[in-house]
């Protein structure tokens, strides 16, 4: 299972429980601040195998039994009107985060959404031997310049980003659809790997650090949980950090 089921199933989880656990909206929905170490692939069958044992005595008062956690991932747990782990391990990833992003705050969800599409025409870039065909209709660059321009006007309306955020995004943005139309350009007899190396390189970017960047920033305005306002400050303070390697790199 992916670490991105994998956080979102623990976090309906702590929900349920009522656990006192921070957490806020991060790139995938919603995050617990801090990650789980897993010692094997967690999945239907090792959940089923789970015991009966109690919850510890000095833990938590909200704290859970084992079976408690087994019965509600193997029976309970629900995600985008799918219930149950092992019909949620079968969704596809990006109705996945569709589902997952619908629950995201008013203000914020249309910018997880528009990051949705361009997850999904990035991942068309990265795994289709053909998208780069001479197109005469440009029908794929015109799919290209749309999703990126309304993932540009959501960021812009997202008026908490520092400027200069948007701004470098933006960047990004403009060289990613001159990237394509060079690319498209190009007959594909006479498509070579300097065509698409810049495509490429620009396309694994995406997740990091330039979805990132607007991802951290609402993190920390959606922190939930105890000692929330310590740690809105330390995820600002890393989205700093962040912003000038960022700008070392390019």
């Amino acid at each position: 299972m992916s670490g991105i089921r994998t956080n979102k199933l623990i976090q309906q989880a702590v929900k349920a429980a009522d656990l006192p656990v921070l957490w806020s909206w991060f790139r995938y929905g919603q995050s617990i601040a801090n990650s789980v170490a897993m010692g094997r692939e967690v999945g239907y069958e090792s959940l089923s195998e789970a015991g009966e044992e109690t919850a510890a005595k000095d833990a938590h008062p909200n704290a859970k039994s084992k079976g408690w956690y087994r019965d509600f991932f193997i029976e309970d747990v629900e995600i985008g009107g799918v219930t149950g782990i092992k019909a949620i391990c079968e969704i596809p990833l990006n109705e996945f985060l569709e589902a997952a992003y619908e629950e995201a705050p008013d203000e914020h969800q249309p910018l997880y959404l528009a990051n949705l599409e361009m997850q999904e025409i990035l991942r068309e870039i990265a795994l289709s031997d053909d998208w780069h065909e001479q197109d005469p209709d440009g029908e794929f660059y015109q799919d290209v310049w749309d999703v990126s321009r309304r993932f540009q006007r959501e960021l812009i309306l997202h008026d908490e980003l520092p400027v200069s955020d948007t701004q470098t995004i933006s960047q990004y943005l403009r060289l990613l659809r001159q990237a394509v139309a060079a690319t498209c350009a190009v007959s594909n007899n006479n498509l070579t790997s300097d065509h698409t190396s810049e495509l490429y390189s620009l396309a694994e970017i995406y997740h990091d650090p330039i979805w990132k960047l607007p991802a951290m920033r609402i993190s920390s305005l959606t922190v939930h949980g105890r000692n929330k306002r310590n740690n809105g400050q330390n995820t600002a303070r890393r989205l700093r950090i962040n912003f000038k390697m960022m700008l070392k790199i390019r």
